[in-house]
């Protein structure tokens, strides 16, 4: 992304202020709503798995959203990509 490797690590230091946050308040859990992706890009499926094993991680509950077109966004079609 601009020049950046996106990864697991990437993810976690971008949100590790909020996950302080969260420890610092005493929050049970952080709601992450409505992220999504085209299925058809490349390296999806390595991105919705560091997305969501990081939130699962910090037991964050979490959405995928599915705008407008199940088939660019949504379940359908999921099959053919390896999560």
């Amino acid at each position: 992304m601009n020049g950046k490797v996106v990864n697991k690590q990437w993810l976690k230091n971008m949100l590790q202020p909020l996950r302080d946050y969260q420890l610092q308040c005493g929050y049970p859990s952080v709601f992450v709503g409505e992220f999504s992706t085209l299925r058809w890009k490349n390296g999806v499926a390595q991105w919705l798995a560091d997305f969501t094993s990081s939130f699962n991680e910090w037991n964050w509950d979490w959405t995928y959203f599915n705008y407008g077109d199940p088939d660019q966004y949504g379940s359908q079609g999921w099959s053919d990509v390896d999560l």
